[in-house]
C-alpha cells in the first residue's frame, strides 16, 4: 500500500461513507490495489461501524472515549497510518478520482518532494460552484488566501518527523500546520481539481462565534508568523485587524495596542510584499 488516508468523523455516517467511496474510487483510477484508511470516531452518539468493506480498503477505526479537537485526532490517525504517503478528508467532503492517480504519477517522476497537492473546489447550495482554492507553495499568499486545502494535500511520512498538527489549537489548526509545511519542506502543485469542500449551510456545518477560542488561536497564528506578517503591508492589515478586534472583545487592551500598533508602522513602511 503506497497511501494511508485520515478521516475523522463525528455523528455523519452517511456523509462517511460516501468520503469513503470517493477514496476507494481514486485509488481505482490510481491502479492501487489496496488503501490504508485510518477512521478517528470522534466520540459519535451511534459508535461508527461500517458494513461490508471494499477488498481495497485496509480499515482502522479508532473511537474516543471522549470528544477531542481535530489537531489531536489528526496526529492519532498519523501515529496510527503505515503508507509512505498520508492524506487526509473531511468526513463531508470528497475526493476527485484524479488525485491519486495524479500524485502517483508525480512520485514516479523521481523529484523529490515532501508533499503534493491539487486544487479544491468549493460547492455551495444545490451544487453550485463557489470558488476554486489553488496557489503556489509560497507563504506569504498562502498565509493570506488560505488556498491549499487540507483535503487536497499527500504528504510523505517523513515530513511528520518535522510537523505534526499543534495541539495547543483548536481551530485554525489546518492553516498553521499547511503553513509550516510550506515553510519547512518541499510541495509540488498539481493543477487539477483533487478534492471538493462542501459548504452547503448545512446546520452541522454551523460554526459557533466562539470568541475567546478565536482570539487565543488566532493570536499563536500572528505569533508564530510574525515575521513574515509584518514583513507584508497586506498580511499586517489581514491578521493584526482581526486580532485587534478580537482582543478588544476579549478585554486584552495590551494585544489591542500591540496589534494597532504594528498595523500603524506597516502603513508608513514602503511596500514590500503585495
Amino acid at each position: 500500500m503506497k497511501f494511508s488516508v485520515v478521516i475523522v468523523s463525528r455523528n455523519r455516517h452517511q456523509l462517511l461513507d460516501i468520503a469513503l467511496k470517493s477514496v476507494v474510487e481514486s485509488c481505482r483510477v490510481a491502479g492501487e490495489s489496496k488503501v490504508e484508511i485510518i477512521i478517528i470516531d470522534n466520540f459519535s452518539d451511534r459508535p461508527i461501524e461500517v458494513g461490508r468493506v471494499d477488498p481495497m480498503i485496509c480499515l482502522k477505526v479508532i473511537r474516543n472515549e471522549e470528544l477531542r479537537q481535530a489537531s489531536v485526532n489528526r496526529n492519532i490517525g498519523i501515529m496510527n497510518s503505515s503508507c509512505e504517503f498520508v492524506s487526509f478528508l473531511d468526513d463531508d467532503d470528497y475526493y476527485y478520482p484524479e488525485k491519486f492517480l495524479d500524485i502517483r504519477r508525480e512520485i514516479e517522476s523521481g523529484e523529490n518532494y515532501d508533499f503534493f497537492y491539487g486544487a479544491t473546489e468549493q460547492i455551495g447550495e444545490n451544487g453550485a460552484h463557489i470558488c476554486r482554492s489553488f496557489g503556489p507553495a509560497e507563504i506569504t499568499h498562502l498565509l493570506h488566501y488560505r488556498y491549499i486545502h487540507l483535503n487536497s494535500i499527500v504528504v510523505k511520512r517523513s515530513a511528520f518527523e518535522k510537523i505534526k498538527f499543534n495541539e495547543m489549537m483548536e481551530t485554525y489548526e489546518d492553516l498553521e500546520f499547511v503553513a509550516r509545511l510550506v515553510l519547512t519542506c518541499r510541495g509540488k502543485a498539481i493543477n487539477r481539481y483533487h478534492s471538493c469542500w462542501i459548504r452547503d449551510g448545512r446546520p452541522d456545518q454551523l460554526t459557533n462565534k466562539n470568541y475567546p477560542r478565536a482570539y487565543q488561536n488566532w493570536l499563536i497564528l500572528c505569533d508564530e508568523f510574525s515575521e513574515i506578517i509584518t514583513a507584508s503591508r497586506r498580511l499586517s492589515w489581514f491578521y493584526h485587524r482581526k486580532m485587534f478586534l478580537l482582543s478588544l472583545l476579549q478585554m486584552k487592551f495590551g494585544i489591542a495596542l500591540r496589534s494597532a500598533v504594528i498595523i500603524a508602522l506597516s502603513k508608513l513602511r514602503a511596500p514590500r510584499n503585495s
